[in-house]
């Protein structure tokens, strides 16, 4: 097979994230040229950095993917790096706290990572989930503040998972919809907004311009410090890096929404 025919979302694990991805897909991903697959590595994302890093980046990730996971390899049997459009990385900051070295010769290794996974047809576009794929349901429908904490403590980050699903109606991801989707969007522009703190809603434009994966990691950087994450999902992030701006028409509504005096958004 020869030619652009797929583009590729790599995840780490290969149950949460790829039933996040395939509920997506049901719903809102859609490249009528392309078609979508999904890859579990098995393993954090620094692991496969660190061995392109080795290989000065003559390595391609793809080819690492297929010797790292099994599952992998069989859904790239009759693929090649030739085949593949776009490369999308998803993964968890957690994972990185527990795999990664804070610092490599003084240099932020997570930091090297975003500028170095920044193009998806090179390398691949790397996104981050604070602190973890479960933020995607962490939410309260028509409020921006999250359903456990806008802030979640770094040294409590194991409790996580199980914080977002107890009482959380919003905890099954395989219910979701497009309705639901919608709402994720527009809830993720919100917090943007107020990560980035601005005076109103971000506009399309602005956010084009302004909102990167590496912007909002430098961002995050003013909770980090304290021991702190702001909650937010990747996967809202990369729908809307995916599609242009009739789609986020759809699902970004202006409204002011807010939960409680703290939100800079009020009615």
């Amino acid at each position: 097979m020869s030619g652009k025919n797929y583009s590729a979302i790599v995840v780490e694990g290969e149950d949460r994230e790829i039933t996040v991805i395939n509920n997506l897909m049901k719903h809102c991903l859609k490249k009528d040229e392309y078609k979508i697959i999904s890859l579990p590595v098995g393993q954090n994302i620094y692991m496969l950095w660190k061995k392109m890093k080795e290989d000065n980046f003559d390595t391609d990730i793809i080819e690492l993917i297929k010797e790292s996971n099994e599952q992998a390899k069989h859904i790239l049997t009759g693929i090649e790096r030739n085949d593949i459009a776009d490369i999308i990385l998803l993964f968890d900051y957690d994972g990185h706290q527990n795999n990664l070295p804070e610092s490599v010769n003084g240099e932020d290794v997570l930091k090297e990572m975003l500028e170095t996974f920044d193009n998806e047809t090179e390398y691949g576009k790397l996104y981050i989930s604070y602190p973890m794929v479960e933020s995607v349901r962490d939410f309260i429908p028509l409020q921006c503040s999250a359903f456990t904490s806008c802030e979640w403590q770094i040294k409590d980050l194991t409790k996580y998972k199980t914080k977002t699903g107890v009482t959380n109606c919003n905890a099954e991801i395989k219910k979701y919809d497009f309705i639901i989707w919608q709402e994720i969007i527009n809830i993720f522009v919100l917090r943007i907004s107020c990560l980035f703190k601005r005076d109103e809603m971000i506009s399309f434009e602005d956010y084009r311009k302004e909102i990167t994966p590496l912007t909002i990691y430098n961002k995050q950087q003013e909770y980090i410090v304290d021991g702190k994450v702001f909650v937010l999902s990747a996967f809202p992030e990369f729908v809307l890096d995916w599609f242009k701006i009739d789609f986020w028409k759809k699902c970004v509504k202006r409204q002011l929404l807010y939960k409680d005096e703290t939100c800079i958004y009020k009615k």
